[in-house]
């Protein structure tokens, strides 16, 4: 969604949607999986997830 907030010219929304992704993200703990609790891809699959948000959050910057 933030993307496409982007894309419409809403900055000040995209920045919002962005914060609340990476809140969540980290919520989850994408930014720092337990490696015994997960499969290595689910560590993959995690680790593309937070950074992909992480890198959201800061270009609406």
């Amino acid at each position: 969604m933030s993307l496409r907030e982007i894309s419409c010219g809403r900055q000040p929304s995209a920045k919002y949607l962005a914060g609340q992704a990476i809140q969540l993200a980290i919520e989850m703990g994408l930014h720092a999986p337990k490696e015994a609790e997960h499969t290595p891809d689910d560590l993959l699959v995690m680790s593309a997830t937070f950074w992909g948000v992480y890198t959201l959050n800061i270009k609406p910057s």
